[in-house]
């Protein structure tokens, strides 16, 4: 158990440090970053899944604040899913990166990467070809975060039910272990 709980806070740390250097180049603040993390985790999202979906906004340009809309989409379609919902929201954030319909549709989100970019270019007055790679990402997560208003209030729905209660046990459980290891890095960095 000390082994995995070294890993996951070494992990976490990593993502840490990462989301610190990214999230200063995409000019955010510490306190902006340290800000949208606690958010995140306060929705139930483990914190290394929280430092890495803001490691891909940074990176990317988006809007930090739609990272916790983000987030609550991934809650409830957790639920249709039958996944946790850093597990759905990783995934989610992929397929919002990659334009991965099919991926997007196994966590229950239907949407039409072509119809989204087409809409999203007519709203900022370009064509679909004209739009940039950060463009077309801000197009996707816009319909994702759309089609979210569908299947608003599962996770409030869900959690009524002990299984799923019990599910976010899991999370709890990481957080802990990172705790712990948290207590071993300081002497770990002197091998």
């Amino acid at each position: 158990y000390v082994g995995n709980a070294i890993n996951a806070a070494g992990t976490t740390s990593q993502l840490a440090a990462v989301l610190d250097l990214v999230g200063g180049r995409a000019g955010w603040t510490a306190n902006q970053i340290d800000s949208a993390v606690d958010s995140l985790i306060a929705l139930g999202i483990q914190s290394d899944s929280a430092n890495n979906l803001l490691i891909q906004f940074a990176r990317n340009q988006l809007d930090v604040a739609d990272a916790t809309r983000l987030a609550a989409v991934a809650q409830d379609a957790a639920g249709i899913a039958q996944l946790n919902s850093s597990e759905t929201l990783d995934r989610m954030m992929t397929a919002i990166l990659t334009s991965n319909t099919q991926m997007l549709r196994t966590i229950g989100i239907n949407v039409n990467a072509t119809r989204a970019q087409e809409e999203y270019a007519a709203s900022i007055g370009k064509t679909r070809a004209q739009l940039t790679e950060t463009e077309r990402i801000q197009a996707m997560m816009n319909a994702v975060m759309a089609e979210g208003e569908i299947i608003a209030g599962t996770y409030d729905t869900l959690q009524q039910h002990v299984i799923k209660r019990m599910g976010s046990l899991r999370r709890v459980f990481y957080e802990i272990s990172v705790s712990i290891g948290e207590a071993f890095l300081p002497s770990l960095s002197n091998v």
